[in-house]
C-alpha cells in the first residue's frame, strides 16, 4: 500500500421534521423525529431566521449522536490553510430533493442533510470508523436518502497529494474504464446532473472515438492544471484559465481539489447513490473500488504508451 494513502466520505439524506405539538406521521417508526418549536413565517417562507434554528437542530443533533458513538464531531467553520478536517461534520445540502411519496407524509418539511467524515486512514480503523457513523446515524435518525442523494469518496495523501504522474494515471484509468465503472451505478445515476460523464461532458470529450488518442493527450499534459482543465467540463466564455472558477464542478470524477487554492488536494469518486445500509459503504461496490484505483495508480509509471 502507498504510504500515506488517505480517504474521506460524504453522504447526502433528507432528514424531516414536524412541528412541537403536531401527531407524527410515523407513529410506529422507532427513530426519534425532529421537531421544531415554531413554523418559518414571512415573505422569505422557509428561509429565514426560523429556518436556520430548524436547521441547527438537526445538524447539532447529528453530531451529537457521532459523539455518542465515540467518533470526533464538531462544526467546522474556517480551515486553516493546508489543514485537514480531524471531524465528523453535519452541514446543508440545497441540491436535494424530496419524492412525492415523502411529501405525503411530512409536506416539504425537510431538511437537505450532507454527511462528511474527517480525513481517514486506509485501514482497518478507517473503514470501521465509517461503519460506525453510518450504523449510529440510521438508528438515531429518520433520514430518506432519494435519486439527489449522492454518496462521494474522496481518495488522496494526507497534505501531500498526488503527483502528476499519479493523477494521470488515474486519469487515463477513469477514461477508459468510464463504463464499466459506470456499469455499478443504478441508471438515475447516469444521468445526474451533479455525477456528469467525463466523455460526455468534459473537454476529452472531443476524443471520445479514439480513446488512445485521448490517453495521450492526458499524459502530454505538462501541469496538474491543464491535465484538470482536459478532464473536466469547464466555463471558457466568463472565465480565465488561471481562475478556479473556470471548472464545472459536477463531474462523476473530480479533480478539482488538486489544483484549486485551499483545495483537499483529493480525486473525488461522485457517481455513488446514498445509502442507509452501513454494509454498502464499507464494501468493496463503493469506497474500496475507488481506494483501489488509487492505489494502483501511484505506481510512478506511464500505464500505455
Amino acid at each position: 500500500m502507498p504510504a500515506g494513502l488517505t480517504f474521506g466520505i460524504e453522504l447526502e439524506y433528507l432528514v424531516p421534521y414536524i412541528y412541537t405539538g403536531e401527531s407524527d406521521p410515523e407513529p410506529k417508526e422507532t427513530r426519534a423525529v425532529d421537531r421544531a418549536a415554531n413554523p418559518a413565517t414571512g415573505l422569505d417562507g422557509f428561509f429565514n431566521e426560523n429556518s436556520d434554528v430548524i436547521d441547527n437542530i438537526v445538524f447539532d443533533r447529528v453530531r451529537r449522536t457521532f459523539q455518542y458513538a465515540g467518533l470526533p464531531a464538531m462544526k467546522i467553520v474556517n480551515l486553516e490553510p493546508g489543514e485537514l478536517p480531524t471531524q465528523w461534520e453535519a452541514d446543508i445540502d440545497e441540491s436535494l430533493v424530496e419524492t412525492e411519496e415523502m411529501e405525503e407524509l411530512y409536506g416539504t418539511r425537510f431538511i437537505p442533510l450532507e454527511v462528511r467524515s474527517p480525513v481517514l486512514p486506509v485501514d482497518r480503523s478507517g473503514f470501521r470508523a465509517c461503519r460506525l457513523a453510518i450504523d449510529a446515524l440510521v438508528s438515531k435518525h429518520r433520514l430518506f436518502p432519494t435519486d439527489t442523494c449522492g454518496y462521494h469518496v474522496h481518495v488522496g495523501r494526507g497534505k501531500t497529494g498526488f503527483s502528476l504522474s499519479i493523477l494521470k494515471n488515474i486519469a487515463a484509468f477513469l477514461w477508459v474504464f468510464e463504463r464499466q465503472i459506470g456499469g455499478l451505478h443504478p441508471p438515475n445515476r447516469h444521468s445526474n446532473g451533479y455525477a456528469q460523464s467525463m466523455r460526455e461532458k468534459a473537454n476529452i470529450k472531443r476524443y471520445v472515438k479514439d480513446l488512445g488518442q485521448g490517453i495521450r493527450e492526458i499524459y502530454a499534459a505538462t501541469t496538474a492544471r491543464k491535465l484538470v482543465y482536459l478532464v473536466h467540463a469547464t466555463d471558457d466564455e466568463y472565465e480565465p484559465f488561471e481562475s478556479d472558477d473556470i471548472f464545472i464542478r459536477t463531474m462523476a470524477y473530480n479533480f478539482i481539489n488538486t489544483v484549486i487554492k485551499d483545495g483537499k488536494k483529493t480525486v473525488e469518486f461522485r457517481q455513488f447513490c446514498s445509502t442507509s445500509n452501513s454494509l454498502d459503504v464499507k464494501m468493496c461496490t463503493s469506497m474500496r473500488i475507488c481506494i483501489k484505483i488509487g492505489r494502483a495508480s501511484c505506481r510512478e509509471r506511464v500505464w500505455i504508451k
